[in-house]
């Protein structure tokens, strides 16, 4: 028993040797053109050049699982045009040519897959063919992903953050207001407990805003309390629910506070391609019911500040 596994364990190098063997041999005795060293090519019939003076030898990477082709048979008799010799298990079989000027198509299964050959009798026959292993597909070279695109919220917190910065930009213009248009409106109404003022609107017309620069005034002693949502522009009769806002809900006694409303087309039912040169007047909802509201309209103005 031990004899036999010694044995086994020595035969199974020698057997990778094959085709290098094969190789050798085949080039001392017919030379170097003889021999054809090819990639195994399942999507494509591949062609053998077989002689009828000799044998031309095939090998694969590794065991044959199977054989089948026309006219082919291992006695040189009718109807067969090619002689084969195969061992089941092997990696290597040889054929050898009966007729002239005939050709038939041998289909070779190898590790789950199909390779077709069409052999063709020539006088140039190849002696033998070494298959290798066909090329793994190389991975494509991903792309560099793309960065990422700022989400709505946002794009919307950065324009809100540029809305607070206008009146000071001093070192050019940020790329978000780069196609923004900017109005300046003078419309404000006045309540006994506070007044509100409309006093600026920008337009990104790309993200399809209106931010509203608002100027909220306490004309009492005592602090008010407001609802933050209310505080909003309106359009034929109902209030355009903002999508960000700085609004506190909160104006200390005697004092002005700036905040700044955001409404975008489609979002919280605002209507979508909001125009810039709409009136819109400005709601706001105190936390407890004002005194009777004595509405004054100032005169205002609006004017274009700045075109880009």
């Amino acid at each position: 028993m031990k004899n036999s596994t010694r044995l086994t364990n020595n035969i199974i190098p020698v057997l990778w040797l094959i085709p290098a063997l094969l190789k050798l041999l085949t080039l001392i005795t017919y030379g170097e053109e003889a021999i054809k060293v090819m990639p195994l090519d399942s999507l494509n019939v591949t062609k053998v050049l077989v002689s009828r003076e000799h044998l031309t030898t095939i090998a694969f990477p590794s065991a044959i699982s199977d054989l089948q082709g026309l006219y082919l048979a291992a006695e040189p008799e009718p109807p067969a045009l090619f002689q084969i010799a195969f061992r089941p298990g092997s990696q290597i079989f040889s054929v050898r040519a009966i007729s002239t000027n005939c050709t038939t198509q041998l289909v070779v299964g190898w590790r789950k897959r199909v390779f077709v050959l069409q052999l063709v009798e020539s006088n140039d026959g190849w002696t033998s063919v070494l298959f290798n292993e066909p090329p793994k597909p190389q991975a494509k070279a991903q792309p560099p992903p793309k960065p990422s695109e700022p989400s709505l919220p946002e794009r919307l917190r950065d324009m809100l953050a540029a809305c607070r910065l206008i009146k000071n930009l001093t070192n050019g213009i940020p790329p978000i207001l780069q196609h923004s248009r900017q109005v300046k409106d003078g419309h404000a109404i006045v309540y006994p407990t506070h007044r509100v003022s409309l006093n600026e609107v920008v337009d990104f017309p790309t993200e399809d805003t209106l931010a509203f620069g608002i100027t909220l005034e306490n004309r009492t002693d005592s602090p008010l309390e407001y609802i933050p949502e209310s505080v909003a522009p309106k359009f034929m009769g109902r209030l355009l629910m903002p999508s960000l806002s700085d609004a506190t809900g909160l104006l200390p006694p005697g004092t002005e506070v700036k905040v700044w409303v955001l409404v975008t087309g489609g979002i919280n039912g605002a209507p979508r391609n909001l125009s810039l040169t709409q009136f819109y007047p400005i709601g706001l909802e105190l936390r407890q019911p004002p005194l009777p509201t004595v509405s004054v309209p100032k005169t205002f103005s609006k004017r274009t500040l700045s075109t880009r």
